[in-house]
């Protein structure tokens, strides 16, 4: 897996999984713990029990109870409340 193109994994379900990047869609067969566990250490992080995010692809944040992120491509992606405050930390930092 080339980890720095990627920018969204979205779950469908226990194991089919969309992989954005900026050029391809593509579909893997790993749960999505097992895709977070891979990306664990390459400025990816799971905002939301579907979504993991290359953080260098977030454009912006928006406030809201769990808020959401706006990724490069302008898709809005929702942040679980409790994830919230950790994404933010990462986003400082990143």
């Amino acid at each position: 897996m080339r980890k720095p193109k990627y920018f969204v994994c979205r779950s469908f379900g226990f194991l089919l999984k969309n992989i954005f990047t900026h050029r391809a869609e593509i579909l893997i067969s790993q749960s999505i713990a097992e895709v977070e566990e891979q990306l664990h250490d390459n400025n990816f992080f799971r905002i939301h029990n579907s979504y993991i995010v290359n953080l260098a692809f977030i454009k912006k944040y928006v406030r809201g109870e769990g808020g959401y992120v706006i990724m490069q491509n302008n898709n809005e992606l929702n942040v679980s409340r409790s994830k919230k405050e950790e994404l933010l930390q990462k986003m400082v930092t990143a």
